[in-house]
């Protein structure tokens, strides 16, 4: 450290070099030499900033580099290379006092000044050709010194040694030696012109200059495109709209046309594909694989700019083996183009189409470029596709392993209809799957789009059920790994990419689903008695206890005949139910059904008793849980008892014809006035119309009823998907609908089968009101039952049957049983039973007619045409 002394006497110097000695009194310089002193020793300013230092002098370097003054540049980081082996601890305060001294070196240079710098000492001087050719003279006519003749040759061929290479003249001689001068300046110096030649260095280092016209150096076009490629305006090529075109008055010595306009349409697609994929990337996206798409391209990009600055860096600061050429290049845009233009044909194919499109286009670039044997773009689109693939799939695994939507994703394709959840119509109403839109699945995907679906369903269901997430994951996938996935496609390119992604996602998906599903259905069965379920369906709907039905229908039946307005009584119904069922040993079944009970005719019940029609005034709903309401819809239950309905009107007259017909007919004479052949037609008529409800009741039960539960039951055992389960179970519903006349569009057939069973009650009260008169002839008061006007209102209203049941009262409430008939005067039992023979003949031929044309017809009705053989051979002889 330097004393005080000395330091004192160099302030003193400093002062004395900066104040006017000339125009100050010595007193007056005596005052500023103790005030610069003083301000000097006790000033508050900091130490420079080092590091500041250092990044001024890189951006003073790289903007010599952009305003294309790299000899600057080069002697800027020579110089400081040199003092990197100079240790001061001042030495950034100084380089600080020049930055601030030189002003702005980039646009006020003053390089006439620095030339007229004198040298160091010790500083040999610059090596001159001069000189070299003064110590050993050149000899023009060695082999070695002949200038090539690059000129096109003709079509005839390639021409002679001897004409491809002639001796230079004297002035391309001086041009060589020129040119090699020139370029032994610029190994020293790192300029590319004269220093005293102030024009020209002002030409070189003005930014805007006006196309150039004519012959230019092969380095200086080289140096023009690798800036248009960094993106900086040039010279040499325009920018038009579809593009960067070459200016046609610009040549290169020594490159031919033909191979320039290669080069240089080489060079503006990869400029433009530069142009299209920045754009591309700068465009605000929130789609999430997008964004990853994107990221990926920016790699991409970043790894041709870094090539292309390695590309610059050879050019600037040439090894001693590298060559500047245009071939080189020309190899340098080979080998940089593949990728980014790869990626521009993409998105010229893509166009203004939503993500999706994006999605679908990339993975068909992808897989027609490995079809094609195109590996390095295969590879570059291959690493876009596997990172957006594995963000588009990200969501689909949670829908997959644990039933469960993201909020805020709105690309997935399934998609909750409510944020609340309604679990008996969880599977039917709570999600949907768009087809179409931006929410719609790509193509690649849209195979397997339902069975995701499904899967997705059956995680949900099993998280409501059971009450906790399915934790399961897939292992064998290799989806979840990018770098796994990416590095089995580079690994074996031969596998065809799609049809291996394709075939494992499916395999994926249907394992899943299957997995899921035997979870579902074991979960069903124990905690939702899902067989269970089935089981007591028959037996309260299809009548597959007759016993249970035989004990509880006697009771119902026999409160009709006796004319109870209460017989569908609710409260009664429920204890003939729990009394039945709790025999069968089955208590539980009861408590899952609700009576309905309805009053809406106004007719009475003598009227309303002699037509099957009074049993739509009851009804048994059997309500199920919640999981296996998503598997039994409400239509299905609604089936199930138009179903239970039918086959409760066909036991009520075979009831009456079996209780009380039959018996009747066979025991109990007719009238006094009866025959004995009038006595076997009446037996021959029961007997028909017995047959004809047997083999009626027989087909629903035990030709339909019982193969199709039983095949139903199989295939929902056997069901790999719960939709399996709904289609079975629905295809059967279906069926049994059409099977047992109860569908809808049969519904013809089976108002004329009411009638026919309306005619076999009629049948019953006719023929069992014989032996009921013998017992009441002698009773006035019930021979006054009914005045004249009510018997023949009674008989011609009720005697066929009535197809409403909402005509108004005509009669009054009885006692005791009500196949109590009055007869007119003028006709008689044997009569009335002739009439119902011809009603019962035409009706039975229309409805055998109607099953016949709707069994050929039908898809689901095939066994109608059988039933209508069977009753076809039921004839009156």
């Amino acid at each position: 450290m330097a004393t005080p002394t000395a330091l004192n006497e160099w302030l003193d110097q400093l002062c004395s070099s900066i104040i006017k000695t000339t125009t100050s009194s010595k007193q007056n310089q005596k005052r500023l030499q103790d005030a610069f002193r003083r301000h000097v020793k006790r000033h508050n300013f900091a130490r420079t900033n080092q590091f500041e230092v250092a990044e001024r002098l890189d951006g003073l370097e790289e903007k010599f580099q952009i305003l294309t003054l790299d000899n600057l540049s080069d002697a800027l980081r020579e110089r400081r290379n040199e003092l990197k082996d100079f240790q001061n601890n001042w030495l950034p305060d100084v380089l600080d006092l020049f930055l601030h001294l030189s002003g702005d070196p980039a646009r006020n240079e003053r390089l006439l000044e620095l030339y007229r710098v004198p040298p160091r000492v010790g500083t040999p001087p610059p090596l001159r050709w001069k000189d070299l050719l003064a110590d050993d003279p050149i000899d023009l006519h060695d082999r070695l010194w002949r200038m090539p003749d690059f000129r096109d040759v003709d079509d005839s061929g390639y021409e002679d040694d001897d004409h491809t290479v002639s001796t230079p003249s004297s002035a391309s001689s001086k041009r060589y030696v020129g040119r090699q001068a020139h370029d032994s300046t610029l190994e020293q110096g790192k300029l590319l012109f004269d220093l005293s030649d102030k024009s020209a260095s002002t030409k070189i280092y003005t930014t805007q200059q006006s196309p150039p016209a004519g012959f230019i150096t092969e380095e200086s076009f080289i140096r023009q495109a690798l800036f248009l490629l960094q993106g900086l305006p040039v010279d040499v090529f325009t920018n038009k709209h579809n593009g960067y075109q070459r200016v046609s008055s610009v040549a290169v010595r020594g490159v031919p046309n033909t191979s320039l306009g290669t080069l240089a349409d080489q060079i503006s697609a990869l400029r433009r594909a530069h142009d299209l994929v920045s754009s591309w990337i700068d465009k605000k996206t929130e789609c999430a694989y997008i964004a990853a798409m994107k990221s990926a391209a920016e790699d991409i990009q970043h790894e041709y700019r870094k090539h292309l600055d390695a590309m610059q860096q050879e050019f600037t600061e040439p090894t001693r083996n590298s060559v500047i050429s245009a071939i080189r290049l020309a190899r340098f845009i080979d080998e940089s183009n593949s990728g980014l233009a790869a990626i521009a044909r993409f998105l010229d194919e893509v166009g203004d189409g939503d993500s999706v499109v994006c999605l679908e286009k990339l993975y068909d670039a992808t897989q027609l470029s490995q079809l094609s044997g195109d590996y390095e773009t295969y590879i570059c689109l291959c690493s876009l596709l596997v990172p957006s693939l594995c963000t588009y799939l990200r969501p689909v695994w949670a829908w997959l392993e644990n039933g469960r939507l993201e909020s805020d994703n709105e690309a997935f394709f399934v998609q909750a209809r409510s944020s609340t959840t309604h679990l008996p119509k969880l599977w039917h109403d709570q999600y949907l799957l768009y087809t179409t839109g931006q929410s719609r699945p790509p193509t690649f995907l849209a195979s397997t789009a339902p069975d995701i679906l499904a899967c997705g369903k059956t995680a949900a269901f099993l998280s409501q059920l059971a009450g906790m997430h399915n934790k399961g994951t897939l292992t064998a996938s290799s989806l979840r790994d990018q770098d796994r996935f990416l590095e089995m496609t580079r690994a074996d390119p031969n596998i065809p990419f799609a049809a291996w992604f394709e075939n494992n996602w499916h395999e994926v998906v249907t394992r899943l689903l299957q997995s899921k599903t035997e979870s579902l259905k074991a979960l069903l069965s124990e905690h939702c008695s899902f067989e269970e379920t089935l089981h007591a369906l028959g037996r309260v709907y299809l009548g597959q206890d007759s016993v249970l039905l035989d004990d509880i229908e006697t009771k119902l039946f026999d409160r009709i005949d006796r004319c109870m307005d209460d017989w569908n009584d609710r409260f009664q119904l429920k204890d003939m139910l729990d009394e039945a069922f709790d025999a069968q040993g089955s208590p539980h079944v009861p408590n899952s059904i609700i009576i309905h009970s309805a009053y809406t005719s106004a007719r009475s019940m003598h009227s309303r008793r002699t037509s099957v029609k009074i049993l739509n005034a009851l009804a048994l709903q059997y309500v199920l849980s919640w999981p296996l309401a998503n598997i039994i819809g409400e239509d299905s239950m609604t089936a199930y008892r138009r179903v239970a309905l039918l086959l409760m009107q066909t036991r009520r007259a075979k009831y009456c014809i079996e209780r009380t017909g039959y018996l009747s007919v066979v025991s109990v004479p007719l009238d006094e006035d009866a025959t004995p052949s009038d006595q076997r037609y009446a037996q021959v008529l029961a007997f028909t119309l017995l047959n004809f409800v047997n083999t009626l009741y027989d087909h629903f039960t035990t030709t339909t009823l019982g193969p199709l539960t039983h095949s139903m039951k199989l295939k929902v055992r056997d069901a790999v998907t719960v939709d399996e389960m709904i289609h079975a179970h629905k295809n059967y519903i279906t069926r049994l609908g059409y099977s047992c006349l109860a569908a809808p569009k049969v519904k013809v057939l089976r108002v004329a089968l009411i009638a026919l069973l309306d005619l076999c009650i009629r049948f019953s009260d006719l023929v069992s009101n014989a032996a009921k008169v013998q017992h009441v002839d002698s009773d006035h008061e019930v021979s006054s039952f009914m005045s004249a006007r009510s018997r023949n209102r009674t008989l011609r209203g009720d005697q066929y049957g009535s197809d409403s049941e909402d005509d108004n009262d005509i009669g009054q409430t009885g006692e005791g049983y009500s196949s109590f008939i009055v007869l007119e005067d003028d006709t008689t039992i044997v009569k009335e039973l002739r009439k119902v023979q011809a009603h019962f003949q035409k009706q039975l031929k229309f409805f055998v007619a109607g099953l016949r044309g709707v069994g050929r017809a039908g898809q689901h009705v095939q066994d109608l045409e059988q039933l209508a053989d069977r009753l076809s051979w039921n004839k009156i002889t």
